[in-house]
């Protein structure tokens, strides 16, 4: 195969289609006709970009609490699916623990 240079911009378009393809990097690649390998590099390329401009923490905007001690003071929804509900403000000691 032909040796060319793909701008980032390229990758990340290609990256997207393939995302939105459905189809396995093996096939995608065959389809478009570059290496898989070049492809894979992209992919971990474009990744460990995501990762370093993710935040590490994001501030919450917490309401003061409710009288009502059933009530939920606070609520956190992971990506997974998983809640963290909180019925009253924690310790800062033990947000530190979790860190």
């Amino acid at each position: 195969m032909k040796n060319t240079r793909h701008t980032e911009e390229e990758m990340q378009t290609l990256y997207a289609d393939w995302q939105k393809s459905g189809m396995n990097k093996k096939a995608f690649c065959q389809q478009i006709g570059i290496p898989h390998a070049t492809f894979f590099y992209w992919i971990k390329k474009l990744s460990s970009k995501e990762a370093s401009s993710a935040p590490e923490f994001m501030e919450l905007d917490i309401a003061p609490p409710f009288p009502n001690s059933e009530a939920v003071f606070l609520e956190i929804e992971y990506a997974s699916g998983v809640r963290l509900k909180l019925y009253r403000q924690p310790e800062a000691s033990w947000i530190k623990s979790l860190l």
